[in-house]
């Protein structure tokens, strides 16, 4: 790894992203006296002691994202007096320290999104009387104490408590009850965002540009009765906010003309067998729904070839419930917190002949596990993406049967080894993507039984030696994305005999840089007899996947 060490009155800011896991020493923060915006960002800190941060008197913005937090010591800011913002952001704290923030007197912003934090007295929060914002959702906190909140932060203006267990009219109590206490204006004091407001929301027509806002016009508090509801014929866009009660096969029966659709239910307790038969020449559907999926949830969506689902709450995926509509050719599927689904197996998959792309976004708290045979029925998909499912030895067995595919992506699949003959069977690869995995090398002959395959990319691994015979037989490869690995060598020779028809190289945030890059450049034009370009920027295509 290499480090600039600068003088300490030149630093303003650091910022470790586009990295996997990297160990930080207790003291290699300790002569920076001037930072005042400090970030770190996949730096493993277990646990966050003083030590860590001590001598960091001028800092007023700090972010520690992806740090593997899971326990914090109460006196890990007390040095920090100038603080003003403190994001502990999607790390694995369960809990906080009493008295972790009493000597902070000029903090104004705290943010502990996507934690595992559960129980909380709200007493961790004394002394914040300068906090304004407050933002602790996609936590599993089940008791919000508004006697402790406004006595610990007098002056909060805005707690968002997006994906905890706060939400409907538990949440609309709540707030007013805050609100009391606090004798503040209602205007911005309590956002449980969008998930916060319901069990289901139905959206036709994914190209709606402001799905989550109040775009649509808005019928309120409504009880289906068995006859079809009525709307005004001049809308084809509408939200129905608070539905409640049962919402029967003929309640939107009579909507044939509406194309946008939002059903916001806080109270619903049954759906009726057809009530989501929707009349309309769509054929795509956006479902964002909360708890289990069942055998026949999409069964009657005949004229849907294309769905895109996020689960909330998820437990359980009953065996052909995923395509349980045969007309489906595309499905993207995200697992969103807090789901408790563990492993995606052969048996969900049941009935996905027909299947042409898949893209499966595993739990971002906790990996899914995949079971090795869950994708051998899938002959007709072309397009596959799997995001969070835990293969950390990927085989043949995993993939075979998959003659199909043409593009492949395994992103933050914890991969770390890898078999040489995992791509034998799939002969129509044009594009694959094995991003932000713990490989440290690559087997040979890889890809040697992949004849179209243009395009690859391996970014954010941890690959450090390679001989580069690695890409022997890539002839018709002509983009490679590479960076983001601590690759010492590259091999004009060889890169130029293994990849003849190489166009495009990227190798952002390696050992390459400057003007050793500029020769290897040269030099790897000169032995392709082609322009090629060689890049060590940052490249939002692929980069991004990462962060």
């Amino acid at each position: 790894m290499e480090f600039i060490v600068m003088p300490p009155s030149l630093f303003s800011k650091i910022d470790a992203n586009y990295r996997n896991f990297t160990a930080l020493d207790v003291d290699a923060l300790k002569n920076l006296p001037k930072v005042k915006k400090l970030k770190l960002d996949r730096l493993e800190i277990p646990h966050l002691t003083h030590d860590y941060l001590k001598n960091l008197t001028s800092v007023t913005n700090l972010t520690l994202q992806h740090c593997e937090i899971e326990e914090i010591d109460p006196h890990v800011f007390s040095d920090l007096k100038n603080l003003e913002e403190v994001g502990l952001n999607c790390n694995k704290l369960t809990k906080l320290p009493q008295n972790l923030f009493k000597n902070n007197p000029k903090l104004e912003k705290l943010t502990l999104i996507w934690n595992r934090i559960s129980n909380l007295t709200w007493d961790e929060f004394e002394g914040l009387d300068t906090l304004k914002v407050l933002y602790i959702g996609q936590n599993s906190i089940k008791h919000f104490d508004a006697e402790k909140i406004s006595k610990n932060m007098p002056n909060l203006r805005e707690l968002n408590v997006f994906l905890t267990k706060l939400k409907g009219s538990e949440l609309e109590k709540f707030q007013r009850e805050l609100q009391a206490k606090l004798n503040q204006s209602p205007c911005k004091c309590l956002r449980g965002s969008f998930e916060s407001i319901f069990l289901l929301i139905l959206v036709v027509n994914l190209q709606l540009l402001s799905l989550w806002k109040d775009c649509l016009p808005e019928i309120s508090d409504i009880e289906p009765r068995k006859e079809p509801l009525q709307i005004n014929e001049a809308y084809t866009q509408v939200k129905l906010d608070n539905v409640t009660g049962t919402l029967y096969a003929t309640s939107l029966s009579k909507l044939s003309k509406i194309t946008d659709l939002q059903i916001y239910t806080n109270g619903l307790e049954d759906v009726e067998d057809g009530a989501l038969e929707i009349n309309t020449s769509d054929d795509e559907l956006y479902l964002k729904m909360w708890g289990d999926l069942y055998s026949d949830s999409f069964s009657k969506l005949d004229n849907i070839t294309h769905i895109s689902i996020f689960a909330n709450n998820l437990t359980e995926i009953q065996p052909g419930a995923i395509c349980s509509n045969p007309a489906l050719r595309k499905m993207e599927f995200t697992v969103m917190p807090p789901s408790l689904f563990s492993k995606l197996t052969k048996s969900h998959l049941e009935n996905c002949q027909n299947l042409e792309e898949l893209e499966f976004y595993g739990s971002y708290w906790n990996f899914t596990a995949l079971d090795v045979d869950a994708l051998e029925n899938l002959p007709k998909v072309k397009k596959l993406k799997l995001d969070r499912l835990e293969i950390p030895h990927l085989t043949h067995d995993y993939l075979k049967n998959l003659t199909s595919v043409t593009n492949l992506t395994l992103q933050h699949c914890e991969i770390e080894e890898i078999d040489p003959d995992v791509f034998s069977d799939l002969k129509n690869l044009e594009e694959v993507g094995l991003n932000c995995n713990k490989l440290t090398k690559l087997p040979q002959n890889l890809f040697k039984n992949n004849p179209k395959l243009e395009k690859l990319t391996l970014v954010s691994n941890r690959i450090r030696n390679l001989t580069w015979d690695e890409f022997e037989g890539l002839d018709t490869l002509k983009v490679l994305y590479i960076g983001q690995n601590s690759i010492k060598h590259f091999d004009a020779e060889k890169i130029a005999k293994n990849m003849p028809n190489l166009r495009e190289l990227n190798v952002f945030l390696t050992k390459l840089k400057g003007s050793e890059l500029e020769e290897f450049q040269r030099e790897l034009q000169a032995k392709l007899n082609h322009t090629v370009n060689v890049s060590g920027e940052y490249d939002h295509r692929s980069y991004s996947l990462c962060v």
